[in-house]
């Protein structure tokens, strides 16, 4: 009905009472670090609440992407929101980032979003495929990462840098990095490598490299 409500110990929290949003449908809501939370609506806009008001003007603010499928917070503070268009926009306190224009990933709707602990961006899309993102412009060749699996519904990394798709056919797969950025990952003490074999300015490279070097099938 486009409304929350706030919930402690699952009881209604002040009067109770939904909190109208004026979005039609909420398919979107996360909590920022600063406390904030960002709700994302069917009507295509973005609106910030504190303690159940709402924060700024409280006014919707029109992203242009169609209906918000998702939102996410980077760690660099920035949000991200994900439209029907099967766009990215950058916000940051409520206003876009770079030139504001939303980034077209080319891959239908956008299911699903990660943020890597590299700083990379993937985009999970109904096409099937994934894509690689940083700063709001594609890695690698740019090119989408067929997964054969349909739509890309979920993403999650794991510990041990493995990222795992979830697809519309009910199936899982794991996406490891290439050869390249596991030589380069691995933690290596500078301090541990003797001076005299020149090796230190090739790790420290490798190890920039691993930054770039994103997720290979």
């Amino acid at each position: 009905d486009g409304s929350l409500r706030r919930w402690r110990d699952g009881k209604p929290v002040g009067d109770g009472k939904p909190i109208a949003t004026g979005q039609g449908s909420v398919l979107s809501l996360i909590e920022l670090k600063n406390g904030e939370l960002v709700s994302g609506g069917a009507d295509g806009s973005l609106r910030r609440w504190r303690d159940g008001k709402p924060v700024g003007d409280g006014k919707s603010i029109a992203t242009g992407q169609g209906r918000v499928w998702s939102l996410i917070e980077l760690k660099n503070g920035e949000l991200i929101s994900v439209g029907e268009d099967g766009s990215l926009r950058r916000w940051r306190d409520g206003k876009p980032v770079g030139d504001g224009k939303p980034i077209a990933t080319g891959q239908g709707r956008v299911w699903s979003l990660i943020e890597l602990k590299n700083g990379e961006l993937i985009s999970g899309g109904s096409d099937g495929s994934l894509r690689r993102w940083r700063d709001g412009k594609p890695v690698g060749d740019g090119k989408p990462i067929a997964t054969g699996q349909g739509g890309v519904s979920s993403l999650i990394e794991l510990k041990n840098g493995e990222l795992i798709s979830g697809g519309f056919d009910g199936s899982l797969r794991r996406w490891t990095p290439d050869p390249i950025a596991r030589a380069a990952c691995r933690q290596i003490d500078l301090a541990s490598i003797p001076t005299d074999t020149g090796l230190a300015p090739v790790v420290e490279a490798a190890q920039a490299t691993c930054r770039e070097v994103g997720m290979r099938k």
